[in-house]
């Protein structure tokens, strides 16, 4: 099962671009800028290619941005460091190569592999990067408890992080003091947590039902109805809790009190953790916190973390706490989203 959430933490246009090339490839080294204007140097507007990618940026530093959009406009930006060498362009690094030829024609570049075709054309006006996804600040930070990035939940100056496949215990972890306190044993593997004010509720691995545990006993008490396996994310909004499945791409209203799913999004990608704050909907999509109004479900803004890949999101009535994962482990910020 862990499969599918390693997965979760890679999806990306580039991943998509990266599986179109042949591992025999023979691939230039991209870490070493060029010192002149590289040709395809500029912003580009998609005109066709994989699902979901708008624009892209070649800069004249040789590093790109590719811009996405899914479906209810959530955003996500691939970023790295491209090369060309001819008539072909470097996608890729020493790890995962990526290389395409390329034509420019004009105002047309179009990029292509034997399986993979994007055609755009120049645009100026294409969105800057800055005005896609917004940079957030960091305020503060933790170190995780564990290795795993998990959803979190605050409760006045608790935050709650899940234990994934760490352990048998939740962690809750004093803002304050910072003092980490991990003696509630729980029978799930928690991706996701959520305190609605009265209950904390957890996913547990692949399932795809929610648990409401009881945080002296750390036994299971009540178990959801099915919604979709892989549930990454859950957010309180006063009545109703909003759950995240990564196996289905899908977003659920759930009501507890009745055991009902209100309602069901297909985003086609795959979300993780979520929060509710202010009336909006804070969802993590491929690394980016998407702010989304509920009626109608739709994006309104989005943020990164510059140098991480965000999983999971909490509000503590003043602040957003961010987890996020790195390839040294997980850690924990408090973040602005200006």
């Amino acid at each position: 099962m862990k499969s599918i959430q390693a997965a979760v933490l890679g999806v990306t246009i580039a991943a998509m671009l990266v599986a179109g090339c042949s591992k025999d490839s023979t691939s230039s080294n991209p870490s070493t800028p060029s010192t002149t204007t590289p040709p395809i140097a500029g912003t580009w507007t998609v005109i066709s290619g994989p699902p979901g990618l708008k624009h892209l940026h070649f800069k004249d530093d040789n590093t790109f941005l590719f811009l996405n959009q899914r479906d209810y406009g959530l955003r996500d930006v691939t970023a790295g460091i491209y090369q060309v060498s001819g008539g072909t362009v470097d996608l890729g690094n020493n790890q995962y190569p990526s290389l395409y030829a390329y034509t420019l024609k004009n105002d047309t570049l179009t990029l292509y592999t034997p399986s993979v075709s994007i055609t755009t054309f120049r645009n100026a006006a294409a969105p800057a990067d800055t005005q896609w996804v917004r940079p957030a600040g960091v305020i503060d930070s933790i170190t995780a408890p564990t290795d795993e990035a998990t959803d979190i939940s605050i409760n006045n100056t608790t935050m709650w992080y899940g234990n994934a496949y760490a352990s048998n215990h939740l962690y809750r972890i004093d803002l304050v003091s910072r003092a980490v306190d991990s003696s509630l044993d729980v029978t799930v593997d928690a991706w996701a947590l959520e305190w609605d004010g009265t209950h904390l509720w957890a996913s547990s691995d692949g399932s795809d039902a929610i648990y409401q545990i009881n945080t002296s006993t750390g036994a299971t008490v009540f178990t959801s109805k099915s919604m979709g396996a892989w549930i990454q994310g859950i957010a309180w909004d006063g009545s109703s809790l909003w759950c995240t499945s990564a196996n289905e791409s899908s977003l659920y209203r759930y009501n507890p009190a009745t055991d009902a799913i209100l309602a069901t999004y297909r985003l086609n990608t795959q979300p993780s953790g979520a929060a509710f704050a202010g009336g909006y909907l804070y969802l993590c999509v491929n690394g980016v916190i998407n702010k989304c109004t509920t009626a109608p479900f739709a994006v309104v803004n989005a943020w990164y973390l510059p140098g991480s890949s965000i999983f999971g999101i909490a509000f503590d009535g003043a602040s957003f706490w961010v987890t996020t994962s790195l390839e040294r482990g997980a850690r924990i910020y408090k973040v602005s989203l200006p």
